[in-house]
């Protein structure tokens, strides 16, 4: 058997997967859905069941670990929502969609600490008004009977223009992405610290971090020590970089990831598992499929692009010790 016709077995194996999730859902207990954790080159997350034919994009995970949220959207884009997945008794439930999403473009999930609360982006109406032109950034609490109703952040975070991509510290400081005026690029990252309950009025994170490039998806470590973002269209390549925040209080330059995570995937939405052992990352990455060493049945070729390796987004995670390579300081790293 070739190299490339093993290929092509993955690619089959990975559809036998997806397609036992619509019909006998699988037995899934242990952290992170039971999957075998990766070395140091990034894998399918869950495949058939968090990466399938589908786009799937921007996990969160629990602080405990026992439930997620991420996106699902459609091809064209003209739809995304939020899904649900946890763990009760030990066992994991299906993919739901989230109570409080389905009917709206909801997306860009993200725990609070505490877990007591779940950022996301949605363009859902304001008091009961039309569905919005631009996107906000939106909270929903944690309650003792499930997710309450979501709420609006208000106008001290959310312009008229796209606010979106929420990331919280541990002291509760508010990173996001938005395309108001006044930025340098065509999206940037900014910043919102959390006093005596309120956020402050939002701040550029300036040079180091944003560029006449478009800069957006940040995840902030706990500690603020560092962030991951994504940059497009940059001379160091589309993708995920790594910013340092130095002594003054200011970021290092950021650090293309691309060498050494995600050259042939160019992720974005990276994430770090609130225990620190994985970097999540979603990517679009388009296999070559391979040329087989027989003439395919349409039901195999129907197989291959049925399969999360079609082209669609899928979520991949890599050993968190990967990071260490991007900075002197490896205890930067939360563990």
């Amino acid at each position: 058997m070739n190299k490339h016709f093993c290929s092509l077995v993955v690619i089959l194996s990975l559809f036998a997967v997806s397609g036992a999730r619509q019909t006998d859902f699988p037995k899934l207990t242990g952290p992170y859905l039971g999957q075998k954790p990766p070395g140091m080159t990034p894998e399918i997350f869950a495949p058939g069941i968090v990466s399938t034919p589908m786009n799937a994009a921007k996990i969160a995970f629990s602080p405990g670990g026992k439930e997620i949220f991420f996106r699902l959207m459609n091809h064209d884009h003209s739809f995304m929502t939020l899904v649900h997945m946890e763990q009760k008794k030990g066992i994991w439930g299906k993919p739901e969609v989230a109570p409080f999403s389905g009917q709206y473009h909801d997306g860009e999930p993200f725990y609070s600490p505490d877990g007591s609360r779940l950022f996301f982006t949605s363009n859902r109406p304001l008091n009961g008004q039309t569905m919005k032109k631009d996107f906000d950034i939106w909270a929903v609490q944690r309650k003792p009977s499930g997710w309450g109703i979501p709420e609006n952040l208000g106008v001290v975070i959310n312009s008229d223009r796209n606010e979106v991509d929420p990331a919280v510290s541990k002291n509760g400081t508010l990173y996001f992405t938005s395309n108001r005026d006044g930025g340098r690029g065509n999206s940037d990252i900014y910043q919102s610290d959390l006093i005596n309950g309120q956020y402050s009025r939002p701040e550029n994170l300036g040079d180091g971090i944003n560029t006449p490039f478009s800069e957006s998806g940040p995840y902030i470590a706990p500690d603020e020590s560092y962030i991951i973002f994504n940059r497009y269209r940059s001379p160091t390549g589309d993708g995920l970089h790594i910013s340092y925040k130095k002594k003054d209080g200011s970021w290092s330059e950021a650090v293309s990831m691309g060498t050494q995570i995600d050259s042939e995937y160019k992720g974005f939405h990276g994430i770090v598992s609130p225990d620190g052992r994985y970097l999540f990352f979603t990517s679009a990455k388009n296999p070559d499929f391979p040329r087989p060493d027989h003439r395919l049945t349409y039901d195999e070729i129907a197989k291959m692009m049925d399969s999360p390796l079609n082209g669609s987004y899928n979520i991949y995670w890599v050993d968190a010790r990967i990071l260490e390579g991007f900075t002197k300081h490896p205890q930067a790293l939360i563990k």
